[in-house]
């Protein structure tokens, strides 16, 4: 059982090594501003980046797939931290949930997209307290 829990705990280093990030772009104060993900096997893959604002807060974040289109899901901070806004992509398109929120938190706007497209019906809208105002 012992040697199992040493194995595991070995692979799943070796595993987080295959991953790693790089500053590649700063900030006049010297913080960084764009944070390169990669997937290292056989090559050097980019696979994503992170944007960070000039307090170190994080602003952005999004993949790519090898061929540089939009992937999996990018996500987008406020300045204060809190979540502005996520959306899922395929291919370089829309395919997925989209959320965007308010400031303050609550979900400004919710859907989905199949290849670009919004999905009939399911956007809905709210205001600020969270209250349903519409669906399209």
């Amino acid at each position: 059982m012992r040697k199992t829990a040493v194995l595991l705990i070995f692979l799943g280093f070796i595993a987080c090594k295959s991953r790693f990030e790089r500053a590649e772009l700063f900030h006049e104060n010297g913080t960084p501003k764009v944070v390169g993900v990669y997937h290292l096997d056989e090559d050097t893959v980019r696979v994503g980046e992170k944007h960070f604002y000039p307090d170190s807060n994080l602003r952005m974040i999004a993949y790519y797939d090898d061929s540089g289109k939009r992937k999996d899901k990018w996500t987008y901070f406020y300045e204060n931290g809190g979540l502005w806004s996520s959306c899922e992509y395929s291919g370089g398109l829309k395919h997925g949930e989209s959320i965007v929120y308010y400031p303050n938190g609550q979900v400004r706007y919710s859907g989905k997209y199949e290849m670009d497209r919004p999905v009939s019906g399911s956007f809905k809208y709210y205001n600020e307290k969270g209250a349903l105002i519409r669906t399209e």
